[in-house]
């Protein structure tokens, strides 16, 4: 039983992490200190189908590669935004790499809460950005 748990884990592993070749591979060397800055890569040009794969973005820092919270924003321009998960250090050299993996093999550390007046944007817990939604009306006299 403890060798086909192992075989389990690994294969569920295999699966959920980026394997082959990236989609394509960039590099951030930010002007000034960025902290918990959300990024995005613009995606036109790029041969992807949304609908059996989704995208995701992969930090290579140190010969480690961590799969980063990442979000599609379709349309004539598609973006993949993403957060860094670090403070990027101003005129240091960061690479990443875009992959393709199977829907539901990684969990998506980035989601929103919607209340009556608001949408909130989390990513690993923490807020990254409040939206206001709701109608505010005019002062009085304008």
């Amino acid at each position: 039983m403890k060798h086909v748990t192992i075989l389990f884990f690994t294969l569920l592993m295999l699966r959920a992490f980026p394997q082959g070749d990236p989609l394509d591979t960039f590099t951030i060397v930010p002007e000034r200190n960025m902290i918990s800055q959300p990024l995005a890569m613009d995606l036109s040009g790029l041969d992807y189908n949304e609908d059996s794969l989704k995208l995701v973005v992969v930090s290579t820092a140190g010969g480690k590669k961590t799969i980063l919270p990442s979000q599609l924003e379709p349309g004539a321009s598609p973006r993949l935004w993403f957060t860094p998960g670090q403070v990027l250090e101003a005129g240091k050299k960061y690479d990443f790499e875009l992959h393709r993996v199977v829907p539901g093999s990684v969990t998506d550390r980035i989601v929103t809460r919607t209340d009556r007046d608001h949408i909130t944007v989390l990513a690993g817990g923490r807020e990254v950005l409040k939206y206001r939604h709701s109608v505010i009306e005019a002062p009085e006299g304008i």
